[in-house]
């Protein structure tokens, strides 16, 4: 019998058996199927999407069978999809036992652990279901590499992913989340080895190509990362993802023009996307051809009206403009967007402390400290609006909360130096500035950067001699 013909004498059993089991319910009699039908009709309602009927059906199919496995086994798989996952654990126990060598059993309970985050007990069933199972077991492997993942054990994960490109070289999923297990586990010297042996056996592998390519721009190798991607486009010519990273690492080496050309690229793969022509508004951005820049922005607002990306872009270019107030509008729509983003809110704290929009520049710093307590930068620049606009003293308290969390900044040290000058107390810059030479002489300099006519307070630069080494 043909595979055509199989699968229609399949197609009018089922319908056959669905229509007999609706005109049953429908009677409310009760008709005998076998165990067959009744497997069949169970995949027939859960592939429907239709749970209630799935568990409906196996209420008669095991009180026509209870001593059926199969039946039982969709029972399990049933009522796990329903959330029912004790009770599903329950039988899938006494099928352990029943048939300790049916690998679908393992496997059911395997997926149950995990969703319970019993990720041991996962990993535990997986094996079994690896052991008893005859095909698609790269597959399990990648589903035994998730768990593994779930506990952070990475090279178990690895060897895990290694073993299912071994049985099937060809998994493009196995070879993808190498890569990212690779990534987790800060091995990228190990991936690129890997991947260059993987090349050697698989030269026309352009996921692998790809892959490689990541690791070098990871590493920070971006001429060998280039290369790498060129081979995988000459392998693929329409994989969109390889132009992209290609393009950014080209952004990477500074080498705008090319960057835009590759980025274009991948408009011939698929649809326009907002990110690249964010991304090429960036370059002519870099490039300083301005009108080209808001250009490209604004192309991707018109795809994702919700890009922040886009919005901070035309804000910035504005700026360089020379426009900046037409460009605040654009920034605080980026910052509306996305209210968690320190990176934003920095931005836009600087552009209003250009307009002079004091009050709401120091509230945007406080915005920001907020998000990013770690950033130093963010407390110097807020201290320097507050000594602007108020005084020299509320700077120094800028300061001194900052000391909370970088006890040992020099330069916050030598910041608090130069605002104690300000305020007209020598003596206790004196200490201040010595604290911050203890801790880091070389950055004196940062001192002088911001006072300049601190040079030419004689104690000053008799302290600095003194630790000069």
């Amino acid at each position: 019998m043909s595979d055509g013909e199989e699968k229609y004498k399949e197609e009018n059993f089922s319908s056959y058996s669905v229509e007999r089991f609706e005109q049953m319910l429908e009677k409310r009699e009760e008709y005998f199927f076998d165990v067959e039908e009744f497997e069949g009709l169970v995949e027939y309602y859960i592939n429907s999407n239709n749970l209630k009927k799935a568990n409906k059906v196996l209420h008669y199919a095991t009180s026509q069978h209870p001593d059926s496995s199969i039946l039982s086994l969709r029972q399990s798989q049933v009522f796990a999809s329903i959330g029912k996952l004790n009770d599903a654990l329950a039988i899938l126990s006494n099928l352990e036992l029943l048939e300790p060598f049916n690998a679908e059993v393992y496997l059911t309970q395997a997926s149950i652990y995990s969703q319970l985050r019993k990720y041991n007990d996962a990993i535990r069933n997986y094996k079994m279901a690896i052991k008893y199972s005859s095909e698609d077991v790269d597959d399990l492997l990648l589903d035994l590499a998730f768990e593994y993942e779930n506990c952070s054990q990475y090279e178990n994960a690895i060897e895990s992913l290694k073993k299912a490109l071994k049985l099937n070289p060809d998994n493009e999923a196995v070879l993808y989340e190498l890569a990212y297990c690779y990534d987790l586990a800060n091995q990228l010297e190990a991936s690129v080895e890997f991947y260059l042996d993987f090349i050697d056996d698989h030269p026309y592998s352009f996921i692998a190509w790809y892959n490689l390519g990541n690791a070098f721009c990871r590493l920070g190798l971006f001429e060998k990362a280039v290369d790498a991607y060129d081979y995988s486009i000459v392998i693929k010519d329409n994989f969109a993802s390889s132009y992209f990273n290609k393009a950014n690492t080209l952004v990477q080496l500074e080498r705008y023009e090319q960057a835009i050309e590759v980025y274009r690229e991948t408009f011939q793969c698929e649809e326009p996307q907002a990110l690249t022509y964010s991304y090429i508004g960036e370059c002519y951005e870099k490039l300083e051809q301005y009108e080209e820049s808001i250009k490209h922005y604004k192309l991707a607002l018109e795809l994702a009206p919700e890009l922040g990306d886009a919005w901070i872009g035309v804000g910035i270019v504005k700026d360089c403009q020379n426009l900046l107030h037409e460009g605040i509008s654009y920034l605080k729509k980026a910052v509306d967007l996305e209210n968690d983003n320190p990176d934003y809110w920095y931005i836009y704290a600087e552009a209003l402390e250009k307009l002079e929009q004091f009050d709401k520049a120091k509230a945007a710093y406080v915005k920001v400290i907020a998000l990013e307590p770690e950033n130093v930068e963010l407390w110097l620049d807020y201290s320097n609006i507050v000594r602007e606009t108020e005084s020299p003293e509320s700077a120094i308290d800028i300061i001194h909360e900052a000391f909370s969390i970088f006890p040992n900044e020099a330069e916050l040290l030598y910041r608090l130096g130069a605002y104690q000058i300000m305020a007209g107390s020598i003596n206790t810059a004196l200490g201040s500035i010595e604290s911050g030479l203890q801790l880091n002489y070389e950055e004196h300099i940062k001192l002088f950067d911001y006072l300049p006519e601190a040079k030419y307070i004689s104690a000053i630069i008799d302290l600095i001699e003194l630790y000069k080494k």
